[in-house]
């Protein structure tokens, strides 16, 4: 039987035809590439005679499909594997863990704020810098100086031997806490320290001794 043959007196090249077959798979929905996948076939069978499929491996177009289905990601999302707890960490959080930085969540407060809760009873005030940073810079009238280094074993004391070493009551865990530092770095470890011991009302002044100065001057010894 005659055909119109694009490529008289010759079959067409199978690179070509491997090539509109991906073509098709990729730029032609799922109804039209079956549509044109039969008339193809009735095409071939005319040209050559009866096509017969053989299942040797899967055909190229498969693979092509498997592919865009890996890209899309799984049909039924409980079917993925769970996610891992650092894959959900938030971008900003990944960064402090891997510096070695503070992940505790806690309120950041300004000069005004802590101005406010130091007139009310029940509020620790404590500065985790250095005795000779405190001796230089001079601190905020009130306060408790615990260096960063000290202030786990400073906040496990008995009430007794605290207030005995730092001449102020230790702060229940209850209790509202402030921490502060030069800047705000050291301070916000401290949140780390006192939310691992249980204290749940704690507050950085992230400004530090550095923003007070701005306000009034610090009180040197």
């Amino acid at each position: 039987m005659a055909c119109n043959d694009p490529w008289p007196g010759s079959k067409p090249p199978l690179p070509l035809l491997r090539r509109r077959r991906l073509v098709s798979s990729w730029d032609i929905s799922g109804s039209l590439y079956l549509r044109g996948s039969r008339i193809m076939s009735a095409w071939l069978s005319r040209c050559w005679g009866p096509v017969r499929a053989v299942c040797a491996r899967p055909a190229a177009g498969m693979g092509l499909r498997r592919g865009l289905h890996s890209l899309a990601g799984p049909r039924n999302p409980q079917t993925s594997a769970p996610s891992t707890g650092s894959s959900k960490l938030a971008p900003h959080l990944k960064w402090h863990a891997a510096r070695g930085l503070s992940t505790t969540v806690g309120k950041i407060i300004e000069y005004g704020e802590l101005k406010e809760l130091l007139k009310n009873e029940g509020v620790t005030h404590i500065d985790v810098r250095e005795p000779w940073e405190v001796k230089e810079f001079g601190v905020i009238n009130g306060t408790i100086n615990i260096p960063i280094g000290d202030l786990m074993a400073a906040l496990q004391m008995t009430p007794k031997d605290f207030e005995e070493k730092y001449h102020q009551e230790l702060p229940d865990k209850s209790d509202t806490v402030v921490f502060s530092c030069l800047a705000g770095i050291r301070s916000q470890k401290a949140l780390d320290v006192a939310s691992s011991l249980g204290y749940s009302r704690i507050l950085n002044y992230g400004g530090g001794i550095e923003d007070w100065a701005r306000h009034e001057a610090p009180i040197k010894s």
